[in-house]
């Protein structure tokens, strides 16, 4: 049961990249200047962050860039993860353009973001697939980074304990992050063999509630160490370096095991149970969380209901006798439609679902989704842990991938069929995985708004094409919902911040 494992990478990947590119930006308004700094990940060397500000020759422009480098291993396998971020501004604050390109794995994507009077001209390109789309502007007021960088520097220069203000990071998502910045006073750091001294700045972010990372600034707002815990066990520490320490080989951590949630009893013939309650217990914020910690939110879809013993406790019952009545949670435009990650109008994509859907011409709308469920089981050969996160689009191609390209391939199919669908992240229950027996695991899978077929209305049902048969079962429990749209899929991602590290579960009941 392999496929668990990959999906809370790429939702790791997410944090370490967002906070990483945006955080940095109190000294962005240095021209011509680059740093180098080293991260460790569990206090081992885990990769390097280059950050590095250009003003054009008429001086018009000013190009702020960062690369980061970040490597995690899953068992003894180890994933490398390269975001390069270039934004480009005008030299009073006007965002220009931007172009993102993220390596994960054996995939890379390149994202395209262009600021005109009237939206944001968005282009994704991966490998040969590319897609297009306008997004709208954003009604807040925000800055680019270099124009943020100034004022984090004025503001520093006034003697201000409190510095707010919102910028957007491309790699994140296209919507403004609130940034809040408390001064909490002088204090030493031992940067590149020497005492420096250092003002010990909290932030914290829109995006991630309840995560304080610490920042430490030197003269001129100049970031010389940065420490954050974004999830339990995994603790971040940027530092200060040259070029040749932040390059140097790394040792990256483990950081599947200490995730998988292990349970004191087995769940027995789990695969074809159609009934489980569960009991969900989440830690409270440890001390010196954000005020703001979001507080757990685990969704009543699918075949799953919630009900909530207190703000830490819930019971989650998994029926799969019966779907939930979707109340105001209606497939709307951003189901139907396709994006740059589940890109449903490729043409390749509707070769396959003409392919699987070929002797189901009077099925109904579950029949289809059925069937389309079982062609991407088999038609994706290769298991291959490697991949990173493909789209659709290459998913068809390569006939390769985990637990992420079996969910985005079946959402692009069920989209292509003309059946609204999402994909969903979550929990799986497994016998054994990495040495570890009875667990659960991050996982991914998919949802298709069924038609009732009485006429009245209709339902969001689960579809996990990692399986043979059942398709199905009530071993899983739903986390959260995305319809990958573009702009949003990130923090639909960073969602799960709040749960992973922090989440007991006791089996009640299976049917």
């Amino acid at each position: 049961m392999t496929h668990i494992r990959r999906h809370l990478l790429l939702v790791l990947a997410v944090i370490f990249t967002s906070l990483l590119n945006t955080l940095a930006v109190a000294e962005a308004a240095r021209t011509v200047e680059e740093r180098w700094y080293v991260m460790q990940v569990g206090g081992k060397p885990s990769g390097w962050l280059h950050e590095s500000t250009l003003e054009s020759a008429d001086k018009r422009e000013l190009t702020s860039r960062t690369d980061s480098r970040i490597s995690l291993k899953r068992g003894p396998t180890a994933i490398t993860i390269e975001v390069a971020t270039e934004f480009v501004e005008t030299a009073d604050g006007k965002p220009l353009r931007a172009v993102t390109t993220t390596t994960m794995g054996k995939m890379k994507v390149v994202q395209r973001v262009t600021f005109n009077a009237d939206g944001i001209a968005v282009e994704t390109q991966q490998g040969t697939q590319v897609t297009r789309s306008t997004q709208p502007l954003p009604k807040e007021a925000w800055m680019p980074p270099a124009a943020a960088g100034r004022y984090v520097t004025e503001q520093l220069k006034k003697n201000a304990t409190k510095i707010a203000f919102a910028t957007l990071e491309p790699s994140a998502d296209l919507k403004p992050l609130k940034i809040e910045m408390t001064v909490k006073g002088k204090e030493d750091v031992e940067v590149l063999g020497k005492v420096v001294p250092a003002l010990a700045v909290d932030t914290t972010m829109s995006n991630l509630p309840g995560v304080v990372t610490r920042q430490y600034l030197a003269e001129g707002g100049r970031m010389v160490k940065m420490t954050m815990t974004p999830i339990p066990g995994f603790a971040m520490t940027v530092l200060l370096a040259d070029k040749d320490l932040a390059q140097a080989q790394v040792d990256p951590p483990e950081v599947l095991a200490s995730t998988l949630i292990e349970m004191k009893t087995p769940i027995k013939n789990a695969r074809n149970i159609k009934r489980a309650v569960y009991e969900l217990k989440f830690a409270a914020p440890a001390e010196g969380d954000a005020k703001n910690a979001a507080a757990p939110s685990v969704p009543k879809t699918g075949y799953q209901r919630v009900v909530w013993g207190d703000e830490r406790t819930a019971k989650v019952i998994v029926d799969l006798s019966e779907p939930v009545a979707p109340g105001d949670d209606l497939p709307k435009k951003e189901h139907r439609e396709a994006n740059a990650v589940l890109n449903s109008d490729d043409p390749k994509i509707k070769e396959l679902v003409t392919e699987a859907l070929a002797k189901s011409e009077k099925a109904t709308d579950r029949e289809k989704a059925e069937a389309l469920r079982k062609f991407v089981h088999g038609y994706i050969r290769k298991k291959d842990l490697s991949v990173g996160f493909a789209y659709a689009s290459e998913v068809a191609r390569t006939k390769q991938g985990d637990c992420t390209e079996h969910g985005v391939l079946l959402a692009a199919m069920f989209r292509a069929a003309g059946i609204p669908s999402r994909t969903v992240s979550g929990l799986i229950y497994v016998d054994e995985f990495t040495g570890k027996k009875n667990i659960f695991g991050y996982h991914m899978w998919s949802q298709a708004w069924i038609k009732d077929e009485k006429g009245a209305g209709g339902y969001w049902v689960d579809f996990d094409a990692t399986l043979a048969e059942p398709g199905f079962d009530a071993a899983h429990i739903t986390l959260g919902v995305s319809a990958m749209s573009d702009g949003s899929l990130n923090n639909d991602m960073v969602k799960l911040v709040p749960v992973i590290g922090k989440l007991e579960i006791k089996v009640v009941e299976t049917k």
